[in-house]
């Protein structure tokens, strides 16, 4: 999922999901390479609007995951520059709106290009079986 399609998904969730406890939001790593920075660190908007829809919900930003390689761009070390940005803005907003975030500060990039899961193991899991 892509920035643009949060709003949308969770409008169309709503009726059948009228109050969720919590709500992570996992998302803008897709859109790092391809979306102007700009667009993201714009995303206030949206992260008011979804208080406004689920005003009870505990709102938690999850960071975006770095990667060893960026889809699209020639140079990771600029996306993962404007990625810390992202995250580090992006939990400030989450802050003031009275959420919190995940950091996810023990989950590094491996040795395997494409191993971007959430959960080390099973990153580990896919090295063992390539190497079989």
């Amino acid at each position: 999922m892509m920035w643009p399609q949060l709003l949308p998904q969770l409008h169309q969730l709503q009726t059948n999901w009228p109050n969720p406890d919590v709500l992570i939001i996992h998302l803008g790593g897709n859109d790092l390479s391809t979306e102007s920075p700009t667009n993201l660190l714009a995303s206030k908007k949206d992260l008011t609007s979804i208080r406004s829809i689920f005003p009870q919900c505990a709102l938690v930003w999850s960071n975006i995951l770095p990667r060893r390689v960026w889809p699209h761009s020639p140079d990771s070390h600029e996306v993962d520059l404007v990625r810390t940005t992202v995250n580090r803005r992006i939990q400030n907003i989450v802050s003031e709106l009275g959420g919190t975030s995940l950091s996810h500060e023990n989950i590094r990039c491996g040795t395997t290009p494409a191993c971007i899961e959430l959960t080390a193991s099973i990153c580990q899991t896919k090295a063992l079986r390539s190497s079989i």
